[in-house]
């Protein structure tokens, strides 16, 4: 009889460890997964090899939370690095930063605030207040002076450039599309 238990105790201890093993390799099959889609994302935002090792490296030992999005927790120096990277020929094409050097555009990088506007909201009212550049990352906005329509910008285009100089008025309003 004891040696019947022995047996019963010894299968239920290898069934929990196989459980576990199991369980261990589920976890780490996820994590994996999300370094991966990380990673895409790195390659398909043309981030060079050296900073998208810097941030697998990251999240390689600051391991995963179930609810985060990718990229959002990353250190503030790695955030600026790859903001830089991705926002660089945003800048660039401004014609009021085309004479920045990197130094320069490194100090205006952590002052952008992304905003999240639905359709049909209007981000900036002719006539109103000046409120800064807006760089327009994805989706597509029209601008009407005097309700006529005078264009439509999409990603990578950008509008507000005046109002760094000055707080003057706003010449058109602006209203996304999508």
């Amino acid at each position: 009889m004891a040696v019947f238990i022995g047996y019963l105790i010894n299968a239920y201890v290898i069934g929990l460890f196989t459980t576990a093993l199991a369980q261990m390799s589920a976890a780490s099959n996820v994590e994996r997964q999300k370094r991966d889609n990380i990673d895409q994302y790195l390659r398909y935002k043309k981030i060079p090899p050296k900073l998208r090792k810097q941030i697998q490296q990251f999240y390689h030992f600051a391991g995963f939370d179930e609810n985060e999005s990718i990229l959002q927790d990353l250190p503030i120096t790695l955030r600026l690095q790859l903001d830089l990277v991705i926002n660089r020929n945003l800048f660039l094409k401004v014609p009021f930063f085309k004479n920045c050097d990197m130094s320069q555009i490194t100090v205006m990088v952590p002052r952008i605030h992304r905003e999240y506007a639905w359709p049909g909201k209007a981000i900036v009212h002719e006539g109103g207040e000046g409120r800064g550049l807006f760089m327009i990352g994805c989706g597509c906005v029209d601008c009407r002076s005097k309700g006529q329509l005078q264009g439509l910008l999409t990603q990578g285009d950008f509008f507000g450039e005046n109002s760094l100089l000055d707080e003057g008025v706003a010449p058109h309003t602006v209203t996304t599309i999508t």
